[in-house]
């Protein structure tokens, strides 16, 4: 089957010439498409050319030399002023080698003498147009590299920022490495960091959605944030977003216009055809150097625990708090890590012991503050046992339902109710027998993977539909598929979803919006994020690559 070969790309010609009637020949004796260039703009004048040139911005202007007031070769000149890489081809009657001197200084591609040769001024033509597609293609080649060059200084950037933040590098080595990449980042600059994620109810709650919740709802913080600042970006390991903002001096009003940002955030968001979480966040102050940056870190994830229990409840959304309220200390940690332990060993007397504790923990506090600390723990222990064995969807319910009451409980009601909710757990979690074969599983894994495959369209694919589908609980579910298949439910469904959309990149003019939906990602820059975290390159570099 013969192939068709791709039509070139036709490029921009200006005419000028003082003549009408050569400059009227000039357009429409010769067949320029067939040379891969069209007229867009004749001038009777060089004033009238220049103006074009500006105004047009073409590849070539063919150009005579004498003209009145402005010569041909002054209007070559003012226009490699405005635009370095505009060709040009002179067509004169006068065979001048002075001429021809100062067009070569100029670097005018091509002299042509009048009457023009119509196979010369062909040649001539077909080889500028290889000549500026050439130069075209190498300088888009070298924006992308420097595109690609900036873009991995940044991400360089986050991951140091990372390191320092989260204490695995000491400030003279992240100082030294931003040194190694060129970093423009000051010891001098002012920074305020920011914490970010959804609240803790709907964390619980949220399931194979969180990833796509959280990016919603934080990207027009930081798209916002971005058109006034220089920030960088990165994820702690359980999913808080954490943003660097970066002001250079001492500028007062900074500290206000985050607040401002960070507010407009406290009413719900739609993702889809759902309702989304609110977002809980919290902001330190602009402080000077990496000192500063580490202090202000500080601030904001002190400020993001508190902030953390009441929206889970209240919906109420913390952000330019710059001194932690004092019950945002008050959280008795370690005794609420023993109380999970206990639950996953099913101890029931290292679990009974703890809880009560934890009460003593917290006795001396005021009830605002135990009532913050129990709906706390009530979440704790729902996102640290949610994909363990033996855990039902009932019992995430009741935690649920303990978390939405807790302020409307007593001192008394707040240890006794979340005891009580958590014996039975303890109670059920002993009783619990595997009594299915291996081989019975992997039947309903290989049913599942089927479903993913026949369902990966649906936007709302999630964990429960999938185990609901084998007739499984939804929590021991998540735990059978990763011991199975090696990855989360949810890592394999957007690997899914990549696989197919690098297909239909490969295979159809589908524009990303398009492969988005039918891959069932509504939103292109969430899919966007998704497809360069697996595929190293965003969706439109991937089909050019292609």
């Amino acid at each position: 089957m013969d192939t068709v070969s791709p039509k070139p790309t036709i490029l921009d010609l200006i005419l000028v010439d003082d003549e009408p009637a050569i400059l009227d020949g000039l357009e429409k004796t010769y067949d320029w498409a067939s040379y891969g260039f069209r007229v867009v703009g004749t001038a009777q004048s060089g004033e009238r050319g220049l103006s074009l040139a500006r105004s047009l911005n073409p590849d070539v202007v063919m150009t005579d030399i004498r003209m009145k007031k402005m010569d041909g070769l002054e209007l070559i000149g003012r226009c490699r002023e405005h635009d370095q890489t505009l060709e040009f081809v002179i067509v004169s009657a006068h065979e001048d080698f002075n001429y021809a001197q100062q067009a070569c200084a100029l670097g005018v591609f091509s002299y042509l003498l009048k009457p023009i040769d119509e196979s010369q001024l062909g040649s001539v033509m077909i080889e500028l147009h290889a000549h500026c597609m050439s130069w075209r293609n190498q300088r888009r080649e070298i924006e992308q590299f420097r595109h690609f060059i900036s873009e991995g200084k940044c991400e360089l950037e986050e991951l140091l920022l990372k390191k320092l933040l989260t204490k695995s590098i000491a400030t003279p080595e992240f100082l030294r490495q931003l040194q190694v990449i060129d970093s423009q980042l000051s010891n001098a600059d002012q920074y305020c960091v920011i914490c970010l994620d959804v609240n803790m109810a709907d964390r619980v709650l949220s399931g194979v959605d969180i990833d796509a919740r959280r990016f919603v709802l934080t990207r027009p913080i930081i798209e916002e944030l971005s058109a006034t600042f220089a920030i960088r970006s990165f994820e702690l390991s359980d999913g808080r977003v954490i943003v660097v903002v970066i002001s250079e001096g001492d500028d007062s009003d900074s500290d206000g216009h985050v607040r401002n940002v960070l507010q407009k955030q406290r009413h719900k968001t739609k993702v889809g055809a759902r309702t989304c979480a609110s977002i809980v966040a919290t902001s330190g102050r602009f402080l000077e150097g990496v000192p500063g940056m580490r202090e202000s870190f500080d601030q904001a994830l002190a400020n993001f625990e508190y902030y953390l229990s009441v929206g889970a409840d209240t919906n109420v959304v913390g952000s330019g708090m710059f001194d932690p309220p004092a019950q945002a200390n008050v959280y008795p940690r370690e005794q609420a890590l023993q109380i999970i332990r206990g639950i996953r060993l099913n101890d029931h007397d290292l679990f009974a012991r703890h809880l009560t504790g934890f009460g003593d923990a917290i006795a001396a506090t005021d009830h605002l503050s135990r009532r913050i600390c129990f709906q706390r723990l009530s979440a704790d222990v729902c996102l640290y046992l949610m994909e363990t064995v033996g855990i039902r969807t009932s019992d995430i319910e009741r935690l649920a339902r303990y978390s939405e009451c807790v302020f409307k409980l007593s001192s008394d009601e707040l240890a006794k109710v979340l005891a009580e909710i958590l014996n039975d757990l303890i109670l059920y979690r002993q009783e619990y027998q595997f009594s299915q074969t291996s081989d019975l599983y992997d039947s309903r894994i290989n049913d599942v993977l089927l479903f993913i495959d026949m369902n990966l369209g649906e936007e709302g694919l999630a964990i429960r539909d999938a185990a609901d589908h084998v007739c499984l609980n939804v929590a021991y579910f998540g735990r059978l598929f990763r011991n199975i298949t090696g990855v989360s439910f949810n890592e394999h469904v957007s690997r899914k979803r990549i696989e197919a959309a690098s297909e239909l990149l490969n295979s159809t003019d589908l524009t990303v919006q398009e492969i988005s939906d039918r891959v069932g990602m509504s939103s292109s820059s969430y899919f966007s994020t998704v497809f360069k975290k697996h595929a190293g390159m965003n969706p439109s570099d991937y089909r050019k690559n292609a």
